[in-house]
Parts: structure tokens; sequence; C-alpha cells
């Protein structure tokens, strides 16, 4: 036989648990309780006891004085004893059926038979905590001593009867008294743990707005970047030789004429006589033509020298070619700096991304004035004029450019938003379920359009946010009232959504929810 002792505050989790450990030779466990014993005063508790000693094939055997635990062990056929003494002494053979229960000494409370048929139904959670501090029991053994210690010296006067009857009666009140206000005012503190789950919605509505309207103008001073060649061109004057034959040769304006790989173009149009005979001699035809450097450099200031005709077929330029009689000057290079197109562009694009933002600062603050928001992707803005004070292609080292915008909003109430929001999601909702609204909810808006002429928004989102089983406090608490925390458990485990409970009751010895609705302080948490 195995003995399992009781502390008052034991858990029927921690019994079940005591009973697992036990050796498989053990056939009975002996459990002995002490007197008010909470754990063995309920039935389930019992049942749960019995049914467990039973599925490791042991006998269950109480050990206990308390009448409420003897009278409930002897419905359930659990044998009862009222002392261990009486387990060494009778041996396993010896037990006797248990007897029927004994009439009560002391009036206390007993379920009735339609209590008990419900609780017998109820199960209870193992993630329901009732938490006890240790409730002083009677000890007979002091008691014992205590009464038969010898009395005190000093005599005590007698007490007539007509006093005792008032001070029974004074005592009787006290105890009244302090029940009552236990019954009706105990202050119990639930909290309760309600599973959620998520939800995403889409919404659509519309809103009334306050239209705002801003303009603004900015200018700033950009440096030039475009660089431009101001030099001069190389000029001379060049004499065409024609030795081909005794035909004129037409040279046409803008030919060119090379010499060290640097071009040359004719600055007008001329006949070259054909070449002839004097004495014997041949002599070539002659023409004066004035020729203009390709581009700006001293690199064309050429010495005196022959040119080669390239509009000239190749088999003419042999015998058709110019020459100078002087070295060419007036060539020079001088590279300036010039407002080129780029710069414009540039500048106009930065401005108007200050511009922008000076827009969105200045109908910020407006609404901010009127307590109210705005969304910035939903400005319509207009740039009302672009305009530098040089021209692309100026020589300047800087120009200023000036930039300025008209803009237009309609700004709303926050609140009011989130709250026509939340209110349009509610009449998708089934009946039975809420809205679990906390700071995690996400809320993504977009505007639709704007109407500026009625100032209103039509506005279409999406909401992520959670949702959990409704449960009506007012009622869970009704049925908490006046009960054993034992039965009270039962009620939150059957609440829609439940995970588990957290029960305290002050003074924490007390075991039933108080009368009055208004001390019971439930608190729900969502998961």
């Amino acid at each position: 036989m195995s003995q399992i002792y009781l502390e008052p505050q034991e858990e029927i989790t921690t019994v079940i648990d005591k009973i697992k450990t036990l050796s498989t030779k053990e056939e009975d466990v002996i459990l002995v309780a002490p007197d008010n014993c909470p754990l063995t005063a309920s039935i389930i508790n019992l049942k749960l006891l019995a049914k467990e000693t039973k599925s490791l094939d042991k006998k269950l055997i109480l050990v206990t004085t308390d009448t409420i635990s003897r009278n409930l062990a002897g419905r359930l056929g659990i044998p009862v004893l009222a002392s261990v003494k009486d387990v060494n002494i009778m041996g396993e053979e010896n037990f006797s059926e248990p007897t029927a229960p004994q009439p009560l000494k002391e009036i206390i409370h007993l379920e009735t038979p339609e209590e008990l048929k419900r609780e017998e139904k109820t199960k209870l959670d193992k993630n329901i905590h009732i938490h006890r501090y240790e409730q002083p029991l009677a000890n007979d053994e002091r008691r014992v001593e205590k009464e038969q210690s010898p009395p005190a010296a000093s005599p005590i006067p007698p007490v007539s009867k007509k006093n005792k009857k008032r001070l029974i009666l004074a005592f009787g009140i006290i105890v009244l008294l302090i029940l009552v206000n236990l019954f009706l005012f105990s202050p119990a503190k639930v909290n309760l743990y309600i599973a959620s789950e998520p939800l995403a919605q889409n919404v659509n509505l519309a809103l009334a707005g306050e239209k705002l309207n801003s303009t603004q103008e900015i200018s700033e001073k950009f440096s030039a970047t475009g660089e431009k060649e101001m030099g001069e061109k190389a000029t001379g004057s060049v004499t065409i030789y024609n030795y081909w034959d005794s035909t004129n040769q037409d040279i046409s304006a803008n030919s060119v004429f090379i010499k060290d790989g640097k071009n040359f173009y004719s600055q007008q149009a001329v006949s070259v006589p054909g070449t002839t005979i004097k004495q014997g001699n041949q002599v070539p035809g002659t023409a004066t033509v004035t020729v203009v450097a390709e581009t700006n450099g001293g690199d064309y200031n050429l010495a005196a020298g022959r040119f080669t005709i390239t509009s000239l077929p190749t088999n003419k330029q042999a015998q058709i070619y110019a020459q100078s009689a002087l070295a060419f000057t007036n060539g020079s290079s001088k590279k300036v700096k010039i407002i080129s197109e780029d710069d414009i562009a540039r500048a106009k694009q930065q401005l108007s991304d200050k511009l922008t933002d000076k827009v969105k600062e200045d109908l910020n603050k407006q609404a901010a004035d009127k307590n109210k928001e705005i969304l910035i992707k939903a400005i319509n803005q207009q740039l009302s004029s672009a305009a530098a004070d040089k021209k692309a292609g100026s020589q300047a080292d800087d120009f200023q450019m000036t930039l300025s915008a008209t803009a237009v909003v309609l700004a709303f109430d926050s609140q009011v938003m989130r709250q026509a929001v939340f209110d349009n999601l509610k009449t998708t909702l089934p009946k039975d379920k809420e809205l679990i609204l906390d700071a995690s909810d996400e809320t993504t808006i977009d505007i639709e359009s704007q109407d500026w002429e009625k100032e209103e928004l039509k506005i279409a989102g999406q909401v992520k946010t959670r949702i959990a089983p409704k449960i009506d406090q007012a009622e869970l608490k009704k049925k908490l009232a006046g009960n054993f925390t034992g039965r009270g458990a039962a009620f939150l485990a059957n609440t829609a959504g439940y995970k588990k409970a957290d029960v305290k009751i002050q003074p924490t010895f007390w075991l039933t929810f108080p009368l009055w609705t208004k001390m019971i302080n439930l608190t729900i948490h969502y998961e």
C-alpha cells in the first residue's frame, strides 16, 4: 500500500502526478486528507482520482474525518476510513464496503442532485488556475493538548446565563456579518484569454474633406557648364595654277584646299584660264582666290606653300593646284562659358523638386492648423511658370532660374476617417464576431478621386486587424456571481474562443465568487 498525504491547498493535477509515479507493484493508494480539504470536498475531483487509479489497476482508499468528503466518497463507492491506523489494523482483505452517507452535524452547503448532475457533465480545463493561499486548519493534537492543559492560576469569575446569551448572540451576529460580507463583496479578479483570428478586408467609402490651396515660388542661381570656341579662323590668299590643258577650269566656292593636313575653304568661285605655249615654254593659266581655315586656332597659321584642291578629280590634282606666297595669319583659339540647354533642364528639375517640397510643407501646415491630415499623393500640383534670366547659348558664368506652382488638396479628420473605415468594416462581420482593435492594426488608404466642388473624397483601402467571438461581459459576470470557483471555471471554459483563464479571489481562502457582480473585475485578453 502507498500513502499520499494531501496538503490543504493541494491541486488535483499534482495528486494525479503523484499517483502515476507510484510503483506498479502497489495495488492500493491510501489518500490521507485533512478536514475541510477543498480537493476531497469536490465530487468531480474524487471522480477524477477514482478514474485515474482504476486506469492504473489500483484501488483508491480515502482516509479522512471530514463529513463532506466521507459522504461524497460514499456516493462514489470509494472505501473510507477514519485514520491510517485503521488501515494497518484491518488490512486490505477486511475493508468493508462504504457505508451510507451519515447525516451532517453542522450546517454546510451541499449541491442539490440537479447541481451534482450538472457538475458530473462539466469537465475542468487544465488551463484554469485557481489561486489559493494556505488555509489554516484545525490541528486535533494541538486542540487536545490545549484542552488538557491545566487551568490558569487566577480564577475566572463566572459568567451569568444572560451574559452568555448576549455574548453568543453578538458572536453570531459578527460571524453572520463576516459571511454576508464575504458572499457579497469578496473581490474577484478574472483574466480571460480568448483566441482571435486575423482579418484583411477591403473598404470603399466617401468622406467629407476641406479644400486647401497653396501657391509657391522658388528662385535660385545656377552655374553655366557649356563651352564655346570664341577664337578666329586663319585666312590667306592663294594662286591657282592650271597646267592641265588649254581649257578653262572652274573652281566653285567652298572648294577644299589642303596643306599639312589642314582644311581651308575657298570663299568665291573662280575660272582658271587654260595653259598656253609661249616661245616653246608651257605657261599655266592662273587665278587668285581667298581661303579660310576650317576651324579657329593658331594651328592654321601656315607658312607659304602648295595646296591640293581635293574638290577636283584625282587625276587633275597634280596639274591644277594652289600656291600661297605669304604665310597665313589671324588664326587663334579661345573657349568661353555659355549656358547650355542641359543647364536649363537641370536647373528646372532641381527647382521643381524643391518647389514640390515647399508646397507639401505649406499644405501640411495648413492641415495641422485645422487638426486635419492630407495624403501627399493626393496633392494636385500644377507648374505655373519656369524661366531663366538668360537664354541657352548665351555667354555667361551663371544664370537665375525661377519656378512657380499652384496646388490643391482635400484635408480630412484622421479620427473620423478611421472610425468610418471600421464602421464600414463592422457591417461585414458575422453577428457573433467583433473587431479587436489595437496599435498593431494596419490601414492602407488610397484616394480614388477628389470632388473639389463638393469637397468630398472617395477612399479605397485595406484594413488588417483581428476579430474574436463577441462576449457579453455582463452576462458572464452574472453566471459567475455566487458560484464556487470550480463551477465558475466551467462557465469560463464554455466561453466561445476560450484558451485559458486566471482567477484570483480575496481573501484567498474563500472559494466562491461574490454575489455582487460589480466586485468581479473581468479582463479579456485576445491572443
